[in-house]
């Protein structure tokens, strides 16, 4: 692990059970990545994984935010 330079942010996208949102979180610190925040599309699994492991998360629902759902979406992972 290199502890010289911080680690790389990603910000993950999901919306279904979370296993694959698992699997990214247990290769953390394998590959010196860390997530930093989860956007879902609608309430899902992978909530429930975030919420397990103190990770951020925010449900955009695309049908509410129509037009405006990849401005939105985009805004949040720029932050």
């Amino acid at each position: 692990m290199n502890t010289s330079n911080p680690k790389f942010k990603i910000t993950v996208c999901a919306s279904g059970g979370g296993g694959n949102f698992a699997s990214l979180i247990r290769a953390q610190e394998v590959l010196d990545f860390e997530i930093s925040q989860l956007i879902v599309d609608r309430v899902c699994g992978a909530v429930d994984v975030a919420t397990a492991h103190d990770i951020p998360y925010e449900v955009l629902i695309k049908k509410d935010l129509g037009v405006d759902f990849f401005n939105v979406l985009v805004s949040k992972i720029t932050q």
